[in-house]
């Protein structure tokens, strides 16, 4: 039996499997798979808002590979949206004072991502409800304190620096008074007899009282009305208080309001009631409080210089059911 060679074969099989791995590698070369670049965020988020107020911030973030990047808004509170590279977002009275959550991702052509998260919390107005109620034998009775108890409501915020800030109110409707720019966190309420440490955005200050409300005062037949002109009287950056009172035994008084930045009080009338002999009086006090900086504290005091000079009072509308004999001529500063 003749004896075949097996060399040929193997030779041929391994020019097939050679042939294969160059037609599966190409032209002897490598191929190496590139990762995708990573973005990174060269904006700052902006924190700081106020409530009913446009806050914006606009995303800025570069790709290490020249490529572009985009953005998604993954977190949010309600009403924010994401424009382009603009977020938009008006804090409600309900998302204020409170902490709000923010997170975009940035993406980059290739498929790399990064984060960015943040939180927001707007400054608020607080709101303040005071309506009295008086429980008769008929029922109650709810009477909303009158809008001028607003000087004696505001909140006192304490800051960083341990300095405190007083936040001022005014009446917005009856028996509601708001006081706006107060930041998230505790703050101290300060209502006529006290004060109270407290977080809320909205303060009850109503009480209950027990039997009807008291009446004014009737007017008496005798009752003098005064005229006023005033000048000499302190300049202030906002509206002052002035007291004008006479020292008699009843002790009356009365209240009138100086405009801002204005020394002289003009056509300003109050007036007196009961039977009083005013052939008796020939002075008064006047007090005037100013804004002034009480250490940390701003508020109404009594001003620094309470004795200007130049200082007139004059009568130009006296009226009572009794002759006045004895005008006014002097007038003296507390």
């Amino acid at each position: 039996m003749p004896t075949r060679s097996l060399l040929p074969s193997v030779l041929t099989f391994l020019a097939l499997v050679s042939l294969a791995l160059l037609a599966a590698c190409g032209s002897g070369g490598s191929s190496t798979q590139v990762p995708p670049s990573t973005p990174v965020f060269t904006s700052v988020p902006v924190t700081a808002a106020t409530q009913d107020v446009a806050y914006t911030y606009q995303l800025a973030a570069t790709d290490p590979a020249g490529g572009s990047v985009t953005f998604t808004l993954t977190t949010s509170p309600t009403g924010a949206a994401l424009t382009g590279n603009t977020i938009a977002w008006t804090p409600t009275a309900a998302e204020s004072r409170v902490s709000n959550g923010f997170a975009v991702k940035a993406t980059t052509a290739s498929g790399g991502t990064a984060s960015q998260s943040w939180t927001v919390t707007p400054g608020g107005t607080i709101t303040v409800s005071w309506v009295n109620t008086y429980w008769t034998e008929t029922g109650a009775v709810p009477v909303p304190e009158p809008p001028n108890e607003a000087l004696s409501i505001s909140a006192l915020v304490t800051n960083p620096d341990g300095s405190i800030t007083v936040e001022k109110s005014s009446a917005t409707a009856p028996g509601v008074f708001s006081i706006p720019n107060v930041p998230g966190g505790y703050y101290w309420m300060n209502l006529p007899g006290g004060a109270y440490w407290t977080s809320t955005s909205t303060f009850h200050a109503d009480r209950d009282f027990a039997g009807v409300q008291e009446p004014p005062l009737a007017p008496t037949s005798q009752n003098t009305w005064f005229d006023l002109n005033l000048s000499g009287l302190e300049s202030v950056a906002e509206t002052s208080w002035v007291e004008l009172s006479f020292p008699i035994p009843s002790g009356p008084w009365g209240v009138v309001s100086v405009s801002a930045n204005s020394t002289i009080l003009t056509g300003i009338g109050f007036g007196f009631g009961g039977d009083i002999d005013w052939s008796k009086i020939d002075s008064a006090f006047l007090r005037q409080y100013v804004p002034t900086p009480l250490g940390s504290l701003n508020n109404s005091v009594l001003g620094s210089a309470l004795a200007p000079t130049g200082l007139t009072l004059s009568m130009v509308r006296p009226t009572h059911s009794r002759k006045l004999s004895n005008p006014i001529r002097k007038l003296r500063s507390m």
